[in-house]
């Protein structure tokens, strides 16, 4: 009897190193899973000041690259199998000789970037993904397996679906009374003013009760509550369309119901728009399929074709008419503009990855306020942070990536039997404890990376309560979506046409949303378009069988070599000093808090010792040491330093800058201290060096002319006044950034007090 009939009767087990493949699919599901369920940041947004209240500590960069190392395991449990089974192949993945030589140019451009550990970390995070990418490209090669990640995507829709409705109707609730109530306490622990740009933001954000889940924006959001609702609808149709049991797919049809109702609580409008595009492909899929099964090639270069005319079109749209039809379109066209100069400036290089935002301020329209971190374009920010080089890799590996997900290839079976869920087959242990680990597994890496166990029992016990309840609904939705029946209690292994049309569908939807958001640079979301881009791409592939005569020997060294040298350099060089330097920084903030400013002090510049190329650590070295209560007059205001903190101030400053010379905010402090310290010509340098990495910012030339009225220069004075209201009139009227009416005439009735400029 053969090896796949016995096992499927329960007379022998599967051939041992299969077990290695089937851990690394669930450990890839699982990290997956994990990293979607949490927000991961590089930076804390708000930062610590004394007398502030200790807020719940997310993860951080430490704990990010620990996870991206976890990502890197199934790849390498690939590659055991491979090494110690001889009748074991790995397929050829012509996608990844794009992906390679892109996550390789991201890691080597920290050589020229400005802020080297934003490039660092987060090229580690895009190379993790990139490992997600190739394992399960060399996984799903079986439809029960494909299922599998799909249902994977059912259950991280349950728990977007939880979170978002729970944050609406019960957080966002309590949230707006706490601040209504302190609003004021809150403000003045992040050192704010009412009227401050930040300030208005933040209280914005509470009032709307933008629903933003685990994502970074409402946007982002909204695009990956897509990506799943497709993939979940995809799942319903295959179920209808087997014929199965109303119930399973009607339940899937709620998912999708509630799915939709969520969605209008992100206010996204494009998030809402790509349903009704999803649909459309769809049906298109399911009228034209045999149509683009004969012509499949000629049907991808259409796409292609398409893509390229429409791109064209609203690039037309916008030279002529200088604007976008929307306004939330036309924000995105005045990033795009301004970043055409930017990537002029460094054509071939780029920025270094993730630092758009240093260069950006620099080359920002007058009427664009924003201080954006990401383009809001996924092939914008390619081009514009790894220059023509990296932007031309990028294209190569989607245009190589879609025509690999395009093929008309389609396993006619499935190869691995359907696993019984009664107690009467040995197998129904395994296949139910492989999909309860998944989710255990991934619940588990999410309390352990998310959950801030030093904060008060009440904190931590409603945190885990709440992963308790993400654990049942993953749980609940990966067996709505690998189990056949109730009745046989068997797992789905049956051909599942639409689930594949879903996910590619799902993916591509995904990717034009990314044409004017930037989710697809979270870490989580980041994992899963590439689990999902490679299951799809691996299932396509399985219809051509392994060709064990071949050595595969370039498949093999190619991924050996890069991922063991990623896990070795990350272990070495980046995961253990960041750990330790993010350790005295939290160590910082804590002291910071209590008001120790010495202590506080010593504890960033360990954490700078630890990465020294990680400017914001030395640079909080020298801040802290500014909040100085005895030395401050009756309005707050600063007046002197003490003798013997003034060199330390100065030189962390130094080094921050020295460091990186991007941040007009490192100008803009050395300044003070220099104005602080009577050194009027030094303060007159770092505010024209922060003038000239944000030329747009009206506040600081308000305050440069403040500095030059004290230094005695009444035209100079006058001179940035005048540039700050002409700035001031190219913001749009509902601009919150905007000065008010009031403000705009007191500083025209002092300009004209002062004498005329002369260059």
């Amino acid at each position: 009897m053969p090896r796949q009939a016995q096992y499927a009767t329960g007379k022998q087990s599967p051939h041992w190193p299969e077990y290695l493949g089937r851990l690394a699919l669930l450990l890839a599901i699982a990290v997956t899973l994990a990293r979607c369920t949490f927000l991961e940041s590089l930076r804390d947004a708000f930062g610590a000041s004394p007398g502030s209240e200790a807020v719940p500590a997310g993860p951080g960069a430490a704990v990010s690259l620990w996870l991206d190392l976890l990502c890197l395991l199934p790849a390498l449990l690939v590659l055991v199998r491979r090494i110690i089974d001889p009748a074991y192949r790995l397929r050829s993945t012509w996608p990844m000789l794009a992906a390679v030589p892109l996550g390789v140019w991201m890691l080597a451009s920290a050589h020229w970037a400005d802020d080297k550990f934003a490039c660092i970390i987060m090229a580690a995070h895009f190379c993790a993904a990139l490992a997600i990418l190739w394992a399960a490209s060399q996984l799903v090669d079986r439809w029960f397996r494909l299922r599998l990640v799909a249902a994977a995507s059912v259950g991280l829709f349950s728990a977007y679906l939880f979170q978002g409705f729970y944050y609406r109707f019960s957080e966002a609730p309590a949230l707006q009374q706490t601040y209504q109530e302190q609003r004021q306490e809150i403000l003045r622990q992040r050192g704010w003013k009412p009227t401050d740009f930040v300030a208005i933001q933040f209280e914005n954000k509470i009032k709307n009760a933008e629903v933003m889940g685990f994502s970074a924006s409402t946007n982002s959001f909204g695009s990956l509550l897509v990506l799943v609702m497709v993939i979940t609808a995809g799942l319903a149709i295959q179920r209808f369309t087997d014929g199965d049991d109303p119930p399973w797919g009607i339940a899937l049809c709620i998912f999708v119901a509630l799915g939709l109702w969520l969605l209008l609580y992100t206010k996204s409008k494009a998030a809402v728009a790509s349903p009704a595009l999803a649909a459309v492909l769809l049906v298109s899929a399911w009228g034209f399929g045999p149509v683009l099964v004969r012509h499949a090639r000629g049907a991808f270069f259409a796409g292609v074709a398409i893509v390229l005319l429409i791109s064209a079109a609203v690039i037309g749209h916008g030279l002529v008419r200088h604007k976008l039809p929307t306004a939330s379109l036309n924000f995105r066209w005045r990033y795009w503009v301004a970043s055409w100069p930017l990537f002029w400036q460094h054509p071939l290089l780029g920025v270094g990855w993730s630092n758009f935002s240093r260069h950006y301020l620099h080359f920002r329209l007058p009427q664009a306020s924003e201080e954006i971190q990401d383009p809001h374009n996924f092939l914008v920010r390619f081009f514009a942070e790894l220059g023509m080089v990296g932007g031309l890799l990028a294209v190569a590996w989607m245009l190589s990536l879609w025509y690999a997900l395009t093929r008309p290839k389609l396993p006619s079976g499935d190869t691995e039997p359907a696993l019984m869920l009664d107690s009467a087959s040995p197998a129904s242990g395994q296949a139910l404890a492989g999909i309860l680990a998944i989710a255990a597994v991934a619940v588990g890496i999410n309390i352990l990376a998310s959950v801030d166990c030093n904060q008060i029992f009440a904190y931590v016990t409603v945190e885990i309560m709440k992963r308790g309840a993400i654990l049942c609904l993953v749980f609940t939705g990966l067996l709505l979506g690998t189990m056949r029946d109730l009745q046989h209690a068997m797992l789905d292994n049956r051909p599942a046409p639409w689930v594949l049309r879903a996910i590619i569908v799902a993916l591509a939807v995904f990717l034009i949303h990314n044409l004017i958001e930037f989710s697809l640079f979270e870490p989580g979301a980041t994992c899963l378009f590439c689990l999902l881009a490679g299951s799809a791409m691996d299932i396509r592939q399985s219809a051509q069988p392994r060709d064990r005569k071949r050595n595969h020997l370039f498949a093999l060294v190619e991924t050996l070599a890069v991922v063991m040298a990623l896990a070795l350099l990350a272990m070495i060089q980046l995961v253990i000093p960041v750990t330790v330097a993010e350790a005295h920084a939290s160590d910082g903030d804590e002291a910071l808090r209590k008001s120790n400013l010495e202590v506080a002090a010593a504890d960033y510049r360990l954490a700078w010792q630890a990465v020294p190329y990680n400017a914001d650590y030395i640079f909080r070295a020298g801040r802290a040491l500014l909040f100085l209560p005895q030395f401050r007059d009756q309005a707050g205001q600063l007046e002197a330093l003490p003798a013997h903190w003034q060199q330390p101030i100065l030189e962390a400053f130094n080094k921050a800058i020295a460091i990186d010379k991007s941040v007009p905010t490192y100008f803009l402090q050395r300044a003070y201290v220099e104005a602080l310290l009577k050194d009027d010509s030094a303060a007159d340098a770092d505010y024209r060096a922060a003038l000239d990495i944000d030329p747009n910012d009206v506040a600081m030339r308000l305050d440069y002319a403040g500095l030059l009225l004290k230094q005695n220069q009444p035209s100079a004075a006058r001179r940035q006044m005048e540039l700050a209201l002409q700035y001031n009139d190219g913001l749009d009227e509902a601009e919150p950034k905007r000065l008010p009416k009031e403000k705009v005439a007191q500083i025209e009735k002092q300009i004209n007090q002062l004498p005329a400029w002369s260059p």
